[in-house]
């Protein structure tokens, strides 16, 4: 991926909420939009640091900028429109 310059790599199925980098590229995986959500993520769970990974129903929206920024805001389900600021990321 670092040889083909990949700006984002954008992921689902596990039934949770992440993001992180690996070797310097973005990483957001969501899947937590309907079926049980992992529970093996949860609180005492080692798998729960860093602070941005989570366990609970949402989605994610992404913006691509025609200056190629990437940003994304995860919004909770069930609790209105507004995204959770602690989930917002640029790339």
């Amino acid at each position: 991926m670092i040889s083909r310059k990949v700006s984002l790599v954008c992921c689902s199925h596990v039934l949770c909420y992440d993001f992180h980098e690996h070797h310097g590229i973005p990483f957001v995986t969501t899947g937590s939009g309907g079926w049980g959500i992992c529970t093996h993520m949860g609180p005492g769970c080692t798998m729960s640091d860093p602070t941005n990974r989570g366990v609970f129903y949402h989605f994610v929206e992404a913006a691509i900028e025609e200056s190629e920024n990437i940003s994304g805001h995860v919004v909770r389900a069930c609790e209105g429109t507004a995204s959770d600021p602690a989930f917002d990321w640029e790339v």
